[in-house]
C-alpha cells in the first residue's frame, strides 16, 4: 500500500522536525513558504519537506494534512484550509495538532469537518521527533484517528483518546505533564497531587502504564 502523502503547516521548530522525521521513513512531506521567513525556509528544505508554495496545492496534493503553528492562528488556518477542500471537494484528514483548549478545537471540527474533511483533534507531547529519537507522542482524538496511525513508530507515538474531540487536551496537555511531576515527587507530594489534581488518577485508571523510572508511559 502506497504510504500517504504528509502536508505540515507550517513546518517551524516543532514542524520541521516531524516532517524529518516522516521523510525519513519514506513518506512524502509538502508544505507551502510563500510568506514564510527565511529560517522556516531553510529548516524545511533541511527536513527534506517539499515546497508547493501555496495551500490550495498542499490541500490538493496531501492525504494527510497536520497544522502546527502558534495556537492562536489554528482556528485561522482550519477556514483558509476548508475554504480549498470545499473548492476542490477533496477528500483529506486535517489533524490539529496545537495546544488549543477543547472549545476552540470544538470550533474547528465546526469549520472544517465534512462529507470531505476527517477531523482529528491532536496533542504533542515532547520535543520534536528527531530530538526526541522516535518517543515523542501524537495523543488523538476524534470520529476516525485511523488515517494517523500510519504515522505510530514513524516519528510519533500514537495514543487513540477515544472519538470525543477536545479529549487530548484534558488527558494530553493537562494530564502529563502532572504525571511526570508525580513520577519525580516523594510520597507526601504524591499524595498532595492525588488528592488536588484529579487527572493523575484519572490517567493511571485509564489504561496507561507509569512507571517509576523517568517518564516512562507505555
Amino acid at each position: 500500500m502506497a504510504k500517504p502523502t504528509i502536508g505540515i503547516l507550517m513546518p517551524g521548530d516543532m514542524g520541521h522536525g516531524c516532517g524529518k522525521a516522516f521523510v525519513n521513513h519514506d513518506f512524502k512531506v509538502i508544505s507551502c513558504l510563500n510568506d514564510r521567513s527565511a529560517r522556516t525556509k531553510k529548516l524545511a528544505k533541511s527536513a527534506g519537506i517539499e515546497d508547493v508554495e501555496t495551500i490550495h496545492n498542499v490541500v490538493k496534493s496531501a492525504d494527510i494534512i497536520l497544522s502546527i503553528l502558534p495556537p492562536e492562528k489554528a482556528l485561522e488556518q482550519s477556514r483558509i484550509v476548508n475554504d480549498v477542500i470545499l473548492e476542490l471537494k477533496k477528500n483529506i484528514t486535517y489533524v490539529d495538532c496545537n495546544a488549543i483548549s477543547p472549545k476552540t478545537a470544538n470550533k474547528i471540527n465546526e469549520t472544517i469537518a465534512s462529507n470531505f474533511c476527517n477531523f482529528i483533534d491532536a496533542g504533542i507531547i515532547g520535543l520534536n521527533p528527531i530530538i526526541e529519537k522516535g518517543n515523542t507522542r501524537l495523543f488523538v482524538s476524534g470520529p476516525n484517528t485511523n488515517p494517523v496511525k500510519i504515522l505510530d513508530g514513524h516519528g510519533f507515538i500514537i495514543k487513540d483518546l477515544g472519538k470525543k474531540i477536545g479529549k487530548d487536551f484534558y488527558e494530553g496537555k493537562v494530564t502529563l505533564p502532572l504525571i511526570i511531576i508525580f513520577q519525580r515527587a516523594d510520597g507526601v507530594e504524591r499524595n498532595f497531587l492525588v488528592n488536588t489534581f484529579t487527572p493523575i488518577e484519572s490517567l493511571k485508571n485509564s489504561g496507561t502504564s507509569i512507571n517509576d523510572s523517568g517518564c516512562g508511559l507505555t
